[in-house]
């Protein structure tokens, strides 16, 4: 048999490992997700280039970000005759990764529902959910990565804000 104090010494240390488990997914942040997710290597440049590093590093932060991967930054990069050192220097770049943001809502897969829309962080921009098997603009590849107190879902392409809605960021900013 196992000597008591051995069991006691391992059940502490099973204690221990839980807590810090539970931490450190307490810490998560979309920052974390994106640091820690090779596909989003790209995304994660975007972000420091417009400097939300630190916004998106909160793990108390509530939002839902429609994550776009390295391919849909290719794609998009290919399509707008774009490097991504041009896409990093542009300053568009904020309103851009401002458009795959929910306000104020982490919003798991399982709630998203047909037609409804959602308020961007982008000023007077909203995004609209089509459950489709295709996928209308951009199709989430892979859903509900929690990210401390936000939800991340990766998406297969660049949601681009209306010149309208950028415009309208502009003037939000200004004011």
């Amino acid at each position: 048999p196992i000597p008591t104090s051995a069991m006691r010494f391992a059940f502490v240390l099973l204690v221990l490992a839980g807590l810090v488990a539970a931490a450190a997914a307490a810490e998560s942040s979309i920052a974390s997700v994106a640091a820690a997710t090779p596909a989003l290597s790209t995304l994660l440049a975007a972000v420091k280039a417009a400097n939300f590093t630190e916004k998106l590093s909160n793990s108390m932060l509530v939002t839902t970000l429609f994550a776009p991967t390295n391919d849909a930054f290719a794609a998009y990069l290919s399509k707008n005759k774009l490097t991504a050192e041009q896409l990093l220097a542009s300053p568009d770049l904020k309103w851009i990764l401002k458009q795959h943001l929910v306000r104020k809502a982490a919003i798991k897969s399982s709630e998203l529902t047909n037609g409804a829309t959602v308020k961007s962080w982008l000023p007077k921009a909203k995004l609209t959910i089509e459950k489709t098997e295709s996928g209308a603009v951009a199709k989430v590849t892979k859903a509900d990565v929690p990210a401390g107190a936000s939800v991340v879902h990766l998406v297969d392409a660049v949601l681009v804000p209306t010149p309208e809605a950028i415009r309208g960021g502009r003037r939000e900013q200004e004011g």
